[in-house]
């Protein structure tokens, strides 16, 4: 651990212009400043870039894609059969960007909407809004909303989004509870402090693969490679949780033994505004309900991203 002094709440955003904004053929809006620059698509409202000195830091165009599923822990294999039912793990978000607005070349606004489809049926709408700064940082808020006239309560087993990082970002550090694995029913064993490592020591090697490495309460976190170049990510208002891996959910998803794992292509990122506790429902009770994840009317979240320049 290191001197809680070092903590802060909220990146200082430099005053300036944009270098250029450009929209594309009607399919992407790249937005440049000073050192770096990021991507929209237009077509699914995605962040699909964000470049720093020349380096991109987001693979494969996966930035910040809805999750609402975790691959299930041993506690549980009893809601999991629920949660396939309803299709959590077969989700597909399908969007667009709906507005864009330059305010005086000081931030520029951009807003995306459309539905999170479970197992082909159209469940819930999603709605991420971001706010671009002249020196690349970006306000990130997501929303997710049940189908208009739906009384019904859903139960998540998480509401967040995944970036998929180059392989080359594998150095972490975050001010948060650490430094074993943790969920908000499981952190007695856990101190809020600033921890750092790699990303391949964040992992919770369980012999059946599972959502694992999950570090609750944070406030922020950078990833970055040797030379320091990377993205920070820091809460705006609530704590938000992380689980980072050189491998993807999809991976872990299918992996019936640890050798079934594949490390070293991605540096795969969990930002979660919600997530589920563990419970003991393997052999004993259900996850508290003050644990669970409940999607009642709607549920949002927000956070930055910070370009890190390097040393």
């Amino acid at each position: 651990q290191h001197a809680l002094s070092e903590v802060v709440e909220k990146p200082e955003i430099k005053e300036g212009s944009f270098e250029n904004i450009e929209c594309k053929n009607g399919s992407d809006i790249t937005v440049s400043y000073e050192k770096g620059s990021c991507r929209f698509d237009m077509k699914t409202g995605m962040l699909t870039s964000y470049v720093v000195d020349g380096k991109e830091l987001i693979k494969n165009n996966n930035g910040l894609v809805p999750q609402l599923y975790r691959a299930f822990l041993d506690n549980d294999r009893n809601i999991v059969k629920h949660w396939r039912k309803n299709g959590y793990d077969k989700v597909e978000y399908k969007g667009r960007l709906v507005s864009f607005d330059v305010k005086e070349n000081e931030k520029i606004k951009l807003e995306s909407e459309g539905w999170l489809y479970l197992d082909g049926k159209k469940t819930f709408e999603f709605e991420c809004k971001y706010t671009v700064y002249p020196d690349g940082i970006i306000k990130v808020k997501c929303e997710i909303e049940k189908k208009k006239l739906d009384i019904s309560a859903y139960e998540l087993p998480r509401f967040g989004v995944n970036i998929q990082l180059d392989a080359s970002l594998k150095n972490v550090r975050y001010y948060g509870l650490g430094e074993k694995e943790n969920l908000c029913d499981f952190d007695a064993q856990s101190t809020i402090g600033i921890y750092e490592g790699t990303v391949g020591k964040m992992d919770e090697d369980y012999i059946k693969p599972q959502d694992n490495g999950n570090h609750g309460r944070t406030r922020w976190l950078t990833v970055t490679d040797d030379e320091g170049k990377g993205l920070e990510i820091a809460a705006c208002k609530d704590y938000f949780s992380f689980g980072i891996h050189d491998y993807t959910e999809e991976c872990i998803g299918k992996a019936e033994h640890i050798e079934d794992l594949v490390h070293g292509q991605v540096t795969s990122l969990n930002i979660d505004g919600y997530l589920r506790g563990t419970g003991s429902n393997s052999c004993g009770p259900n996850t508290l309900s003050q644990y669970r994840v409940v999607l009642r009317d709607e549920l949002e979240f927000s956070f930055w991203l910070k370009p890190l320049l390097g040393f």
